[in-house]
């Protein structure tokens, strides 16, 4: 699927999954994930090495509770990230952003369930990093 650009995944109630694999090695340039009332998991492999992917946004995900392993590593133009109300979130999977040398900013907002960040994040090299927001994650013990 190399020439898909943009993706915008908004109110579909019924979606409760994003499989294993989605985009990943596409031509993506944006993707946002905004409103899904049933969305409660993402795969494995999602977006994962989607090397023209820009901007990624998940907000409003009142029931997604885990996000699987290698999600958008290997996005070597990803220069921003905006996870926000994701209010059951408790997982998120190893490599998450492992590779993404140009991200700029990363807002974190609204997680209150998440209890940790995966241990290969903490390894991540993200150079270019300008505007990091990190706002109510209250369980996470370190960072």
């Amino acid at each position: 699927c190399t020439s898909l650009q943009r993706v915008v995944l908004i109110d579909l109630p019924k979606l409760e999954s994003i499989g294993d694999h989605f985009a990943s090695s596409s031509g993506l340039t944006t993707l946002e994930i905004s409103g899904l009332s049933g969305l409660r998991i993402i795969g494995k492999w999602v977006l994962g090495y989607c090397r023209s992917l820009c901007r990624l946004v998940l907000a409003k995900l009142p029931k997604l509770e885990t996000i699987g392993e290698v999600f958008a590593e290997g996005c070597s133009s990803l220069e921003l990230v905006r996870f926000a109300e994701l209010p059951q979130l408790t997982t998120i999977g190893e490599r998450f952003l492992e590779d993404c040398p140009s991200l700029k900013s990363l807002h974190l907002v609204s997680l209150p369930q998440l209890q940790s960040m995966p241990d290969g994040f903490s390894r991540a090299n993200f150079p270019m990093l300008c505007d990091f927001v990190l706002e109510n994650v209250p369980n996470i013990p370190a960072f």
